[in-house]
């Protein structure tokens, strides 16, 4: 027998189903890997369970193993991988790109596998759920909108509506007291950072004021308009007596 490391390593969908298995052939020693089907955490450093599909990659657009060999397929983890920023720098050295040709460490450390995986965006993960390996910016890009119902997918995206709906959505909530009026949405994060997403108003459709979602709650934007976070809803809370006409829209930055 000999021995042999195995750094940064991903192993998915392999046929030996577990360590003795591998064993019988080579003795390796593992450090920071994820391999299917077996538990490395109790030997070396930084390495994973994978036993029972724990701590799936997700690639981004896999393969079956059946085609191979074959240059198609993604096989980047998901956003929210374990693998993603788990690797170790000083077995890379003067290694800047990965497998693909991108940038090898985009976090604080390499990610394990050959590729790194923070290329992806989630907008990128929900949009190809919809439309698997599409490419076609007409279809998938972020200003795009497929279902041709007035939201692009950037808002879908925000809003949690299907890209394929073809009735029209209502995006902004609306209630109101004796003072008050209420315009808002469920609080979320997503697309604050990616898209920039803002509440705009304007009280005479000439110009719209951006308020975005990631504003402090209690903010006065301006005598008679607040922004609320409570309850799990954000939105503006519109003084009726100052402001008796208000236009509201979500609003996004498109890349």
């Amino acid at each position: 027998s000999s021995s042999s490391q195995m750094i940064n390593t991903l192993i998915w969908n392999n046929s030996a189903g577990s360590w003795p298995t591998i064993n019988n052939l080579i003795f390796y020693d593992f450090t920071h890997c994820l391999l299917e089907n077996n538990d490395l955490t109790g030997s070396g450093t930084g390495n994973f369970n994978a036993i029972g599909g724990a701590n799936d990659p997700g690639f981004f657009l896999s393969l079956d193993p059946a085609l191979a060999p074959s240059i198609s397929g993604d096989f980047r983890p998901s956003p929210d991988a374990t693998l993603l920023d788990a690797g170790d720098n000083s077995s890379i050295t003067g290694v800047s790109l990965d497998l693909s040709g991108e940038p090898r460490i985009l976090g604080v450390n390499v990610d394990i596998g050959a590729y790194e995986g923070s290329l992806y965006s989630d907008y990128t993960w929900w949009i190809n759920d919809y439309f698997p390996g599409e490419t076609d910016p007409a279809i998938v890009g972020a200003g795009a909108d497929p279902g041709e119902n007035g939201l692009n997918n950037a808002l879908s995206f925000i809003t949690g509506t299907s890209p394929l709906a073809t009735e029209p959505v209502q995006p902004v909530g609306l209630s109101s007291d004796a003072t008050y009026r209420w315009f808002n949405r469920p609080d979320t994060t997503e697309g604050v950072a990616y898209f920039n997403a803002s509440f705009d108003y304007s009280s005479n459709l000439e110009g719209f004021v951006e308020v975005p979602f990631d504003t402090v709650s209690g903010t006065v934007i301006e005598p008679g308009i607040t922004f609320v976070r409570a309850n799990g809803f954000i939105g503006l809370r519109v003084d009726e007596a100052s402001h008796p006409k208000m236009f509201v829209r979500l609003g996004v930055d498109v890349p």
